[in-house]
C-alpha cells in the first residue's frame, strides 16, 4: 500500500543530508521513497544522510534518485532506499503508521 504522511501528527522522520540540507520522509512503499528536501539531487545520483525518527532514533539513510522536481521552495525527490536493514525499515514503517497516514488510490 502506498502511503502519504501528514507530518502534523505522530512521529516525524527527518533526514539531515551529509552534503548539507534537510528532508522529510513523505512516502514509503517497500523500497520506494519520496522526500521533501531543501536541496535538489539529480536523477541517477545517490544521496546519503542521517535519518532521525522524532529526533531520537538515528541511523544512516541512503537513496538512489529516480527524479527530482521543484515545488515552491522545496524539492520532491523520488527514488529507492538503499541498504535499509529489516529493522530500520520496520522502524520507518512504525513511524509512518503512527502519523496521520492517507492511502493513495
Amino acid at each position: 500500500m502506498l502511503c502519504v504522511v501528514d507530518f502534523g501528527a505522530g512521529d516525524v522522520v527527518t533526514i539531515k543530508w551529509k552534503r548539507g540540507g534537510d528532508a522529510e520522509l513523505v512516502v514509503l512503499d517497500g523500497e520506494s521513497v519520496e522526500v521533501k528536501s531543501t536541496t535538489p539531487s539529480p536523477p541517477g545520483s545517490r544521496i546519503d544522510g542521517d535519518a532521525l525518527i522524532d529526533g531520537a532514533d538515528r541511523f544512516d539513510f541512503r537513496m538512489k534518485v529516480h527524479g527530482c522536481t521543484k515545488h515552491g521552495e522545496h524539492f520532491h525527490i523520488r527514488g529507492r532506499a538503499l541498504d535499509l536493514t529489516r529493522e530500520r525499515r520496520l522502524a520507518l514503517e512504525r513511524a509512518m503508521s503512527s502519523s496521520d497516514v492517507k492511502p493513495i488510490a
